[in-house]
């Protein structure tokens, strides 16, 4: 379950920063961008994360989750497009050089403290 060490990690991000902003601040919202093509199951990442934050500054926090689609762009006839994650191949030319432009990313966008500040 790789969920569950993604979510350790973003905690630890997410417990620096609100540690670096006062150490009296609660994290109210966390805002997460997470491509399709990063395979992690979000009801498991956000669950670990619930239980890794207890006794927290961010045990209380709400999760938001933006998808990032998996988008690719032809290296042959250098055209973007979304991608089909069984089909890696440019709709228009039919190459299989394809380099990822998104969709395989995740971190965190940002976070709100319990003063409406963010960090």
């Amino acid at each position: 379950m790789h969920e569950r060490s993604v979510a350790n990690n973003l905690l630890s991000i997410v417990l620096e920063k609100a540690i670096i902003a006062g150490k009296q601040k609660e994290v109210e919202l966390i805002r997460i961008v997470m491509g399709e093509f990063t395979m992690i199951n979000e009801e498991l990442l956000v669950s670990a994360f619930y239980q890794l934050s207890k006794s927290t500054v961010a045990e209380k926090a709400k999760i938001e989750i933006t998808h990032s689609p998996l988008k690719g762009k032809c290296q042959d006839c250098q055209k973007e497009f979304t991608l089909n994650k069984e089909y890696f191949k440019c709709p228009y030319c039919g190459s299989s050089s394809i380099q990822i432009i998104s969709g395989d990313e995740l971190f965190i966008q940002d976070i709100q403290l319990n003063d409406n500040d963010f960090c």
